[in-house]
């Protein structure tokens, strides 16, 4: 019986590290998808408010707001938002992105008289 507890056990760290290495691979990939996304999405919220708007605008916010979900989500999390992309968001998703946007917005320097 100890021999199984081994191989069990060996089995769940080669597994985990199977997964963490294709997690590691997916990852750049899912982040720049979703940065496409995110562009997307705001040029379309962005539309008829700045005609001189263009997807160079919106590619660092989005690059920063890919790279904090990273940081924020699981990896199981992570490697979903495709699949969240399109169609209604869990609520974790939109808590989450919320966070990650307003840690990506620049502040203005504000004029001190």
């Amino acid at each position: 019986m100890p021999s199984l507890n081994i191989h069990l056990a060996s089995l769940a760290l080669l597994t985990a590290v199977s997964s963490n290495a294709a997690f590691a691979q997916n990852t750049p990939a899912k982040k720049e998808a979703y940065a496409q996304q995110c562009v997307q999405q705001q040029r379309s919220i962005h539309q008829g408010m700045n005609d001189k708007a263009s997807d160079t605008n919106f590619k660092p916010y989005c690059s920063c707001v890919a790279s904090a979900l990273e940081k924020r989500l699981t990896p199981e999390q992570f490697q979903s938002l495709g699949d969240q992309m399109n169609g209604a968001k869990p609520s974790w998703l939109k808590q989450a992105e919320m966070q990650a946007g307003r840690s990506c917005m620049t502040q203005e320097p504000k004029l001190q008289v």
